[in-house]
């Protein structure tokens, strides 16, 4: 039993098999208690899922999402039970389990809504952490500042009380010739389909009907997708 093992700082165990996920908070002399199931149905379906994992520890706050949608979250009401420094990953299950770009980063406390722009919206959407909404249109930012512009005039809204920006759907990468597009990777896990105009080390050009023109550090992109398919 975890009684009898060598002493070892309380942690969580975050459990994912084939069809759900479970945490079980772990303290070497209090007993074991999951704090609850989330069930996901399309894991059966798949080969492969992006994964993550995002702790809170003034809220006793944890959470997971697969694919970029959060499918639980968790409360501990007992106390923030992790006391550790360190990750440990390890496969209880048959077969071989390949895990790949691993990354730790500090987090806003924020999740990322669901998309609610109507397809066909003329307008970018500017949500803010206050749940106030700006339409019209983004012109990029400038001094840690996003610079949008509505039929009420130009706004220079520090970033971070902006949420979430959705950009018009009225024009999309689709509207791009086919030869002309790629597919870029971030290292936070986006995706965004453009034309590529420049390369270099002092930044990636690139250009969309659905953001304009827009300058991305090259170290952000981990991976280019060359004339990825329609969808």
């Amino acid at each position: 039993t975890k009684e009898n093992e060598p002493d070892f700082s309380g942690f969580y165990s975050i459990q994912v098999n084939s069809y759900s996920v479970n945490l079980l908070p772990v303290k070497k002399h209090t007993p074991l208690t999951y704090l609850g199931q989330a069930t996901v149905p399309s894991f059966r379906k798949k080969t492969k899922s992006r994964l993550e994992f995002f702790a809170n520890k003034a809220q006793r706050l944890i959470a997971v999402a697969i694919d970029g949608k959060v499918i639980r979250k968790w409360i501990d009401a007992k106390g923030f039970t992790g006391e550790g420094t360190g990750i440990r990953i390890v496969h209880q299950g048959r077969g071989a389990v390949r895990v790949s770009n691993l990354r730790v980063e500090e987090w806003d406390g924020r999740f990322k809504g669901p998309p609610t722009h109507p397809i066909g919206a003329k307008d970018d959407l500017v949500k803010l952490i206050n749940n106030d909404r700006m339409q019209g249109r983004v012109n990029g930012i400038e001094g840690g500042k996003l610079n949008v512009t509505t039929v009420e005039g130009g706004f220079p809204v520090p970033l971070d009380r902006v949420k979430q920006i959705e950009p018009a759907t009225s024009k999309t990468a689709a509207d791009m010739p086919l030869e002309h597009r790629m597919r870029a990777h971030f290292s936070d896990g986006s995706r965004l389909t453009f034309k590529l105009n420049r390369w270099a080390t002092d930044g990636v050009e690139a250009q969309s009907p659905s953001f304009g023109n827009a300058t991305f550090k090259s170290g952000s992109i981990i991976r280019l997708e060359f004339q990825p398919p329609k969808k």
